[in-house]
């Protein structure tokens, strides 16, 4: 899915816990400019937020923000929207580098 984008602290966390206080304060603003410039790119329904720190190797903190296109299948939205990713990696089906790489220049242009 284009304008599906991982946050992370710079430095390894395994949990919200473990933030400092700038940390945190500079989450939630950080989360809603990245989901604001997801909105104004590409216009989803809505933009998800996930963190789960638990897959094998990942174990550390990170939130996903996917743009929830209008034209996904019910059956692959919420929690299940990451059956998309896997999908995607099992079929060599990723987005187009190219189309990817413009998106990413409008989010960061719309992000400042």
């Amino acid at each position: 899915m284009l304008g599906w984008l991982i946050a992370k602290p710079l430095r390894h966390v395994t949990s919200l816990a473990e933030l400092t206080d700038s940390e945190t304060s500079a989450l939630g603003p950080l989360l809603r400019r990245i989901a604001g410039a997801l909105d104004q790119v590409l216009r989803p329904v809505k933009v998800y937020s996930v963190l789960f720190a638990e897959a094998e190797g990942f174990a550390h903190i990170h939130f996903h923000l996917i743009p929830r296109a209008t034209n996904l299948p019910a059956e692959l939205r919420g929690p299940a929207v990451f059956q998309l990713m896997a999908k995607a990696h099992a079929e060599g089906n990723l987005a187009d580098p190219l189309e990817a790489a413009r998106v990413v220049a409008r989010i960061r242009e719309v992000m400042g």
